[in-house]
């Protein structure tokens, strides 16, 4: 058995940074607050409640119920006749 490696590695790395920061920051902060507040609250409540009630109820019923009821019946059964030929058919001719 016969193993031949070979290896042939060629790295160039050329790295140039030129890093140039210039910050100038000038803050000016001028604040003046003036709170004048005035508040003047006058409440002046009248309340007068006067409640006058006065109810007079009157009822006044007058009920008259004259209910005159007259029934005459009258049912008479003279000179009703009933025949029953098909019961006596030898009284009954046709």
């Amino acid at each position: 058995m016969n193993v031949d490696v070979d290896i042939h590695v060629d790295i160039d790395v050329d790295i140039d940074v030129d890093v140039d920061i210039d910050v100038d920051i000038d803050v000016d902060i001028d604040v003046d607050i003036d709170v004048d507040v005035d508040i003047d609250v006058d409440i002046d409540v009248d309340i007068d409640v006067d409640v006058d009630i006065d109810v007079d109820i009157y009822v006044d019923v007058d009920i008259d119920v004259d209910i005159d009821v007259d029934i005459d019946v009258d049912i008479s059964t003279s000179n009703i006749h009933i025949k029953y030929p098909h019961q006596y058919p030898h009284q009954y001719p046709h």
